[in-house]
C-alpha cells in the first residue's frame, strides 16, 4: 500500500471501520481502548489530526480511548515533522505507542523527543529472555527507562511462561501474545 501510493485511502477505511465497530460495541456496553498502526507517510499527511479528531468526534469516541501506534524506524525518517504530527495528535488527547522498539535503529534521545504514551517493546527483546542474560539485561534497562519517562510498557510476542516470569519481574504492565492467545 505504501509502494503504490493507497496508505492514506486504506489508512483512513480501516480506522473508519475500528471506530464504527467501537461505536457499536460501546452501545452495548463495552468500553475499550483501540490500538491503530500508522504508517510513517501517514504523519507526513499534512490533514491526518485534523481528519483523525473530526472522525473521533463523528462516531462520539474521546480521543483518549484512542491510542496511535508509529513503529521505532517511523522516527528516523522525516523525525522533525513525524515528531510534530505526533505531538498534535497527543495535544488532542491520543495515545501515542512507539511499536516494535528494540527492532531498529532510535537512540534514547530521539525517544525522548517523541510525545509518546505507551512502549511497545518488540519481540526481539522479549522472545528467551529468560535464558540470555545479556537480553536480558537490555529488557531490564528498556523498562527502567519507560517508567522513567512515564510511559506504559507492553512487551509483544511472548511465548514462553519463563519469559513472562521475567516481564512480571520487571512489573511491565502489559502482554501480548501467544501465551495468552493465538
Amino acid at each position: 500500500a505504501e509502494r503504490h501510493g493507497l496508505i492514506g485511502p486504506l489508512t483512513r477505511y480501516l480506522l473508519e471501520i475500528a471506530l464504527k465497530q467501537k461505536q457499536e460495541w460501546q452501545r452495548r456496553g463495552v468500553v475499550f481502548n483501540v490500538a491503530f498502526n500508522l504508517s510513517p507517510l501517514s504523519l507526513a499527511d499534512p490533514g491526518l489530526v485534523d481528519w483523525v479528531t473530526q472522525l473521533t468526534a463523528h462516531y462520539g469516541i474521546p480521543p483518549g480511548e484512542i491510542t496511535l501506534e508509529v513503529t521505532e524506524n517511523a522516527l528516523l525518517g522525516e523525525l522533525a515533522s513525524s515528531i510534530q504530527t505526533l505531538a498534535r495528535l497527543r495535544l488532542k488527547g491520543f495515545g501515542i505507542a512507539i511499536d516494535d522498539y528494540g527492532s531498529g535503529f532510535a537512540n534514547a534521545q530521539q525517544l525522548s523527543r517523541v510525545p509518546a504514551t505507551e512502549l511497545k517493546i518488540d519481540r526481539a527483546l522479549v522472545h528467551n529472555v529468560a535464558t540470555r542474560p545479556q537480553q536480558r539485561t537490555i529488557l531490564q534497562n528498556t523498562v527502567e527507562m519507560a517508567r522513567q519517562l512515564k510511559l506504559v510498557t507492553v512487551a509483544e510476542g511472548v511465548e514462553h511462561r519463563e519469559d513472562f516470569d521475567v516481564l512480571r519481574e520487571f512489573r511491565v504492565e502489559l502482554i501480548q501474545g501467544y501465551i495468552l492467545a493465538k
